[in-house]
């Protein structure tokens, strides 16, 4: 089946109309010189043994926090040993080990310089929660601003009146506090779990994980509104329309039965976002529909080389005309200006590493050769590696978000649905279609958005495999209290808590070099969700222990997966290539 999209030709060909002549910081075409893009995000400094560091966040747990449905606000702390600088660092000098690993601390919070929280002792750990009542605070548009403060206890004492003097450190950030939105939805974003809460007006809050195609409008969906129809017998939950706009009546139209259905609306202003009046105007037209889920702005800026302060000005205005729904932003390149594009831009980051059917080394466009300094392949700097490279440009973007100090923001990944044009020499098939969107959730994607449809008929009847899945288990995997770990053949499974994160040190480790990637959510011993594929180029198994109360196991995803009972409370999986399997332990 051969579908030429015409959204993507469009941006394609842009590159040539408008003579851009960098991607992602490269020279691509044929004559150009070879010289360094730069913008590549610095390696932090590493400390030696005895030299330790104390990293020290705070940070709340929702954003934004909402009068009338919160009473307290929780704030999620970070006390943490680490030999890697980062933002919110700080020397941390200790007598022993021991006196290091068991230090304690006098946590203090203030809003706007007026104290909520008396001094409570809190050991080393990360996520470690203190709430404080909202009463006297004044829900408004403009967010709080936040203080933190953390004095060490001498010698491990638990006294509250014998903090060293010499050893505070502070943190600051801020804190939103709205009042309800009566007039269309409200979503938060949970920086624990890095997962979206979702209400609509007058009805519960709950949590999701948002899955839904990019869905060309003017020349697809704007002419047979029976695609949103398919969309929801396909188990997706929302629809990303992509402009241009042409007809606002048909626009109009599609919102609507978008509405009926219960269709997430992911509104998309790429074409307008750098003009403020007519993004104001979309923005006010669209704040209020009942199933706005959030706003996306800029598409793709680093490779463009768009200024950052157009995405940071949209940002703010947006804000301040709603302030309800997170803003989002996709980024193509893997290292270029991470720093500018991320900065008071977004509240949530997609990545569209795109790396089937292409070659990862020499541009089937341009007939020039890609290199960290030179060429565009159509998935920047990849190495040829498959659906790897989706997982390694997860792990890079929460790896610079974790330097940056803003661990909580919420990553997207974009699938890749299409092929048969440009770099693209094919599209992907239904396993390594599946296998992205798996490998995508196990190294810590919070939402799914495929680009694009149409797409083959294979693809889109296993996305309604996909969708089904994450109805059942998106609710484990968004749990606060569920214990992730990410097993690997060469590392070792308390390195990779967290999503591939030290649950101690915040340092990202090891690098998972095993072609079975496998993601494990556990809730208090009763509940576990996993989720596997094989990116291997042979057959690979893994061993699954179950545990003494298990009453069941549950297949809910198979492709290419066989599964063999090998003793007592023993189970092996066997994948094919590019064999993907998601199962619940049921205790």
């Amino acid at each position: 089946m051969s579908l030429i999209h015409p959204t993507l030709l469009l941006l394609v060909s842009l590159l040539q109309v408008t003579g851009q002549e960098k991607w992602c910081g490269k020279h691509y075409i044929p004559g150009q010189p070879v010289v360094e893009p730069g913008g590549v995000y610095p390696t932090p400094q590493k400390f030696p043994e005895h030299e330790p560091l104390l990293l020290f966040r705070c940070t709340p747990k929702y954003h934004p926090f909402i009068h009338g449905d919160d009473n307290t606000a929780s704030i999620l702390i970070d006390l943490a040993i680490t030999h890697t600088q980062m933002n919110g660092t700080a020397p941390f000098p200790g007598e022993t080990k021991h006196d290091v690993e068991n230090a304690k601390f006098l946590v203090t919070l203030s809003t706007d310089h007026i104290p909520v929280l008396a001094a409570k002792v809190m050991p080393l750990g990360r996520h470690q929660k203190v709430t404080f009542p909202l009463v006297t605070m004044v829900p408004q548009k403009k967010p709080h601003k936040l203080s933190c403060t953390a004095r060490r206890v001498d010698h491990g004492s638990s006294r509250a009146d014998s903090p060293s003097q010499s050893s505070v450190h502070t943190a600051h950030t801020t804190l939103s506090y709205q009042l309800p939105n009566n007039n269309g939805s409200m979503v938060k974003i949970d920086s624990e779990t890095r997962g979206l809460q979702f209400r609509a007006t007058n009805k519960e809050w709950y949590r999701i994980i948002p899955y839904g195609f990019y869905t060309a409008f003017d020349d697809y969906l704007a002419k047979n509104l029976s695609v949103l129809d398919a969309a929801v017998g396909n188990w997706h939950n929302m629809v990303h329309p992509v402009p241009t706009f042409g007809n606002l009546t048909a626009l109009e139209l599609v919102l609507d039965r978008m509405e009926e259905l219960g269709l997430w609306l992911m509104y998309d202003m790429r074409w307008s976002y750098k003009n403020l009046t007519a993004l104001a105007e979309e923005v006010n037209r669209i704040k209020n529909r009942k199933n706005l889920l959030l706003w996306y702005t800029s598409d793709e800026p680093d490779g463009w080389g768009d200024d950052p302060n157009d995405a940071r000005r949209a940002y703010d205005l947006i804000n301040e005309l709603d302030g309800y729904h997170p803003v989002s932003l996709v980024l193509n390149c893997q290292n270029y200006n991470f720093r500018p594009y991320t900065t008071g831009t977004a509240d949530i980051l997609l990545q569209d590493v795109y790396p089937i059917g292409i070659n990862a080394t020499h541009s089937t466009v341009y007939d020039t050769p890609c290199t960290p300094k030179f060429g565009d392949c159509g998935c920047d700097n990849c190495e040829g590696s498959g659906i790897v490279e989706v997982a390694n440009r997860l792990d890079g973007i929460h790896q610079m978000l974790e330097w940056e100090g803003r661990p909580g923001v919420p990553v997207w990944s974009v699938v890749q649905a299409f092929g048969n044009q440009s770099f693209w020499s094919r599209y992907p098939t239904d396993r390594e279609f599946v296998a992205q969107s798996l490998v995508g959730l196990i190294h810590g994607a919070r939402g799914l958005v495929p680009w694009i449809t149409p797409t083959t008929e294979d693809i889109s009847s296993v996305s309604s495999k996909i969708g089904k899945a994450l109805r059942l288990i998106s609710y484990v995997i968004l749990d606060p209290k569920a214990v992730f770990t990410m097993p690997s053949d060469n590392v070792p499974a308390e390195e990779y808590q967290n999503n591939g994160q030290s649950a101690l040190t915040g340092d990202f480790g090891t690098p998972n070099l095993s072609p079975l990637r496998r993601g494990i959510w556990r809730v208090n011993n009763a509940l576990s969700v996993v989720l596997a594929s094989n990116l291997g180029d042979k057959a690979a198994s893994f061993d699954v222990e179950l545990p003494s109360n298990t009453t069941e196991l549950g297949v809910f995803l198979n492709f290419g997966a066989t599964q063999e009972t090998t003793g007592d409370k023993q189970v092996k999986f066997t994948l094919d290539t590019l064999g993907s399997v998601g199962f619940i332990i049921f205790g």
